[in-house]
């Protein structure tokens, strides 16, 4: 008799952060997301609650998101709307994620968003400063690595 080949579940970590909006409370956020990932079969490993702590660089963020970003199982981060957060803090946890080999997945994606606004100029400058960090730590990294072994 053949084994059943089964595919993985993906396992994910859902992002709720406080709205103004009556609609995005905290609860009703939860609810949709573990709604949203049961019907797809994720497995969610851990509920991140965002707390509002502004996060634009590498030292601000919080170590409940190095967790995240260091547990191997995790695959993703999925978040009700991008509206429950920052347009800057979106981009650059997203960066994060995906520098570690993770995605943000937004359930609820919205149609029309506007493009070339000060606001979106903002956010590249914002990832360009996040790259030239990375990049920057990674190259004193390498550096350090050939030191040690001369």
């Amino acid at each position: 008799m053949p084994e059943e080949c089964s595919t993985p579940v993906k396992k994910v970590a859902l992002y709720c952060r406080p709205s103004q909006a009556k609609k995005w409370s905290l609860e009703v956020q939860k609810k949709e997301l573990l709604d949203y990932c049961a019907q797809r079969g994720y497995e969610v490993t851990k509920v991140l609650i965002d707390r509002g702590v502004e996060i634009t660089k590498k030292e601000e963020v919080p170590e409940e998101w190095w967790e995240i970003l260091e547990e191997q199982s995790i695959q993703s981060v999925v978040v009700l709307n991008k509206e429950v957060m920052e347009r800057v803090r979106f981009h650059f946890l997203s960066l994060l994620l995906k520098a570690y080999g993770k995605e943000m997945e937004v359930v609820q994606e919205k149609k029309g968003d506007l493009r070339g606004t000060l606001e979106d100029l903002e956010c590249v400058f914002a990832i360009a400063r996040i790259m030239e960090v990375k990049i920057e730590g990674d190259n004193n990294e390498r550096k350090k690595r050939r030191s040690s072994k001369k």
